[in-house]
């Protein structure tokens, strides 16, 4: 091999490993690495098969195309050992070439398709096929596809093959990059409503506005994502809420009554991947969040009780008070009071006294009655 060449795989190991270091979504990785790829082999079309998350995906870069990449998610089948494997959309000779190599077989090479296929279903007569091995398990395809005859030779398929083997680390690169960016969001969401809850002296409804803002940071699309907390009869909202075209949502229970909902949406399509475009990892932290939400609300609730719970027993506190004040008054007034009954009741005995004198002394006797049913009623 010459210097050269050596320079040339160099320069496009390093940009395909640039690439999967920079942790792009697995769509816009696919269209760049076919980009890189398509310059340096100088193909008219770059197709590449992956296997990842238990489902198969295929990207195609045509060369002077109005939009020339395309990305599909591939139907699954069983085969006859009932392992899942990737069903023919076309069921060309193509096609069944590429999923031959695809399941395992080697590399397949051809300078003139026309010969290998029975029809004209292709305007492409070199192709090269080179399954993508990670670990011993091919977990990918590279295509490429040149319309003129006899353009790769043997010595270039051995060179994708290595082309194949630092793509199938990139990939590997790529997914872990974007798996930690993700747990990195998804960490920060929760602790962003760790430290709202923190602060102590907000009320629910400011808590619940603040954790609304944290979601959409946390999902894989967040320049389109929306989010909405339904509590009783609030609603809490992100800035221009938007129903969105997908949907994604976790109950909030509150000893054991569904008080409401935590949503999340998408305002434009996104390929499939777990649970429609979300990640399972998503709803594992949806559903944290409404847990949270539910301690909270039963933290808030708990301490409003207590709160009432004080009051009540401030109320009674000072009723307490007041009883025993009144006890001690009511004590001290009796004794005056019966003293006076005592020698008004003397006084009635005395023969001599004026028929006025009388009537004034059952004056006193009556207000002395009257003031001990006061006490005795306080």
């Amino acid at each position: 091999m010459q210097n050269n060449d050596l320079e040339n795989i160099r320069n496009l190991s390093n940009q395909i490993m640039h690439l999967a270091l920079s942790g792009l979504l697995r769509i816009d990785f696919l269209s760049e690495a076919s980009a890189i790829l398509m310059e340096f082999t100088k193909s008219d079309s770059v197709v590449m098969w992956l296997k990842e998350r238990g489902k198969f995906y295929r990207s195609e870069l045509l060369r002077s195309q109005k939009d020339p990449f395309s990305f599909e998610i591939i139907p699954i089948e069983k085969d006859k050992q009932e392992r899942i494997i990737p069903k023919l959309k076309r069921d060309t000779w193509l096609e069944r070439q590429s999923r031959d190599v695809f399941l395992g077989y080697d590399s397949f090479w051809t300078g003139d398709a026309g010969k290998e296929s029975t029809n004209t279903e292709t305007d492409y007569r070199s192709i090269v096929l080179v399954p993508i091995p990670v670990e011993g398990e091919n977990i990918g395809l590279l295509n490429l596809k040149k319309k003129t005859r006899d353009f790769f030779k043997q010595k270039d398929v051995e060179f994708y093959e290595g082309v194949a083997q630092t793509l199938g680390i990139a990939l590997g690169y790529r997914r872990a990059q974007v798996e930690l960016r993700e747990r990195v969001k998804e960490l920060m969401c929760l602790y962003g409503i760790a430290k709202i809850v923190e602060q102590g002296n907000l009320s629910l409804e400011e808590i619940l506005h603040g954790i609304v803002k944290l979601l959409p940071p946390a999902w894989l699309y967040p320049d389109i994502t929306s989010a909405r907390i339904i509590l009783d009869d609030s609603t809490y909202t992100t800035h221009e809420f938007q129903e969105g075209v997908h949907r994604q949502a976790a109950g909030i229970l509150v000893g054991g009554t569904l008080r409401g909902n935590v949503e999340v949406t998408y305002s434009q399509e996104k390929p499939e991947l777990d649970e429609g475009p979300f990640l399972k990892e998503e709803r594992t932290l949806i559903d944290a969040v409404s847990r949270e939400i539910a301690l909270i609300i039963e933290r808030t609730q708990s301490e409003e009780d207590k709160e009432k719970l004080q009051d009540q027993l401030r109320h009674a506190d000072r009723l307490a008070t007041i009883g025993q004040l009144s006890a001690g008054v009511a004590h001290e007034l009796n004794e005056p009071i019966g003293s006076i009954l005592g020698f008004a009741q003397l006084l009635q005995k005395d023969t001599d006294l004026s028929t006025q004198a009388k009537k004034d002394i059952e004056k006193i006797m009556r207000a002395s009655l009257h003031a001990r049913e006061v006490i005795k009623k306080l």
